[in-house]
């Protein structure tokens, strides 16, 4: 009985540390892709907005032919973009370095997109 009271709580606390570890690394991964912000294409005139959390948000993608707007989520390395019109489109996210990304649709066409950075700081209006 004690011996597997002893297993019981061995399996616990091996279980805990892995999901607290788990979780840690998703942390550290959302916070170096920071993908929340405006990001251009590196060829076309392609633009992404996220806004929102680390891992999901709303989103604006103005492209040459239109402008789509939706939500968006990050499972894993895969961002998911709900359009408003139903259109649910899922790509791979790459990280090269600070500030760069690539994503890759189902396909396998390749978009790397680069984030906009400047020295302007958003004021918000006064109520």
């Amino acid at each position: 009985m004690l011996l597997s009271l002893l297993l019981v709580i061995v399996v616990a606390m091996a279980a805990y540390g892995y999901v607290r570890t788990t979780r840690a690394a998703r942390q550290r991964w959302l916070q170096k892709l920071a993908l929340p912000g405006v990001w251009h294409a590196e060829e076309g005139i392609d633009v992404l907005e996220l806004q929102g959390e680390l891992s999901g948000g709303s989103y604006v993608w103005s492209q040459a032919q239109a402008r789509v707007q939706g939500h968006w989520h990050l499972t894993g390395h895969k961002l998911t973009l709900h359009a408003q019109d139903g259109v649910c489109s899922t790509y791979d996210v790459h990280l090269f370095r600070q500030g760069y990304i690539g994503l890759e649709d189902a396909a396998g066409q390749r978009l790397l997109l680069a984030r906009h950075t400047d020295n302007v700081v958003p004021l918000h209006k006064l109520h």
